[in-house]
């Protein structure tokens, strides 16, 4: 009679994605203790409980009672809440030392392709239900990613679970990068949304905020620093991750 003894664990991504997001906590940390920024504490706190419980479970069934199903998705999910939050705080913090803005640029593209931003808007609010369904995907792109890890596990494959993780570092990491050396606010920063269109409409991030981020930007004086930032979102949708 054959005996099913359950794999391990790929240790090596698992201690690679764990030494990924202590990484990006100690910048951080690092950046906030010698800039202006101060961190909502309670929010990542409470994000970083939920992570570290979520880690628990994950080596209880590698450790104690092996499911390595169980295992790849309290891990999957821990790392994705623990890398977003601190990935976004550092975020925020790239603000200060971004390139010169694009916007301008892309909203010139746009308008050599024959699109008009505030027309689109227009468009959007006309189909209130193909608006509420673009902005409910686009917000819900993390729960998105959350759904596939458990379903990675459930269907067997919990092993692609810890090559996920890794490929959303990889492309979070891109992606920021390229947003830091040539950053964009949206087409708030370009084009005066009539307030009556914008009441009609589905917006998922408004000019208020992104205004907000804007001055965050480096004024270009030698010395000069940005004092009382505050990272107080851990997932808002504006920010490239």
């Amino acid at each position: 009679m054959a005996v099913m003894v359950d794999e391990p664990a790929p240790t090596s991504l698992q201690s690679l994605l764990l030494w990924i997001v202590a990484a990006i906590v100690a910048v951080d940390c690092v950046w906030a203790a010698f800039s202006g920024f101060q961190i909502d504490g309670l929010a990542y706190l409470g994000l970083a409980a939920i992570s570290a419980a979520l880690f628990a479970g994950a080596w209880f069934y590698s450790n104690v009672r092996p499911d390595q199903r169980l295992c790849a998705m309290l891990f999957g999910t821990g790392f994705l809440c623990a890398f977003s939050a601190a990935f976004s705080a550092l975020n925020y913090m790239l603000l200060t030392v971004a390139g010169p803005r694009i916007d301008d640029l892309l909203a010139a593209f746009d308008q050599s392709l024959g699109l008009h931003w505030p027309a689109l808007v227009q468009s959007a609010a006309d189909h209130p239900m193909v608006n509420t369904i673009l902005a409910v995907a686009y917000v819900s792109l993390l729960p998105q990613i959350a759904a596939l890890v458990v379903a990675l596990g459930l269907f067997g494959r919990w092993r692609t679970i810890y090559s996920l993780c890794l490929a959303v570092a990889i492309s979070a990491a891109l992606t920021v990068a390229f947003w830091t050396a040539f950053p964009s606010f949206g087409p708030f920063t370009v084009y005066q949304l009539d307030p009556a269109l914008a009441s009609r409409t589905i917006l998922v991030v408004d000019a208020g905020y992104v205004q907000s981020l804007v001055p965050l930007r480096p004024t270009g004086r030698a010395g000069s620093r940005r004092t009382r930032s505050r990272a107080s979102s851990p997932f808002h949708p504006s920010m490239p991750f």
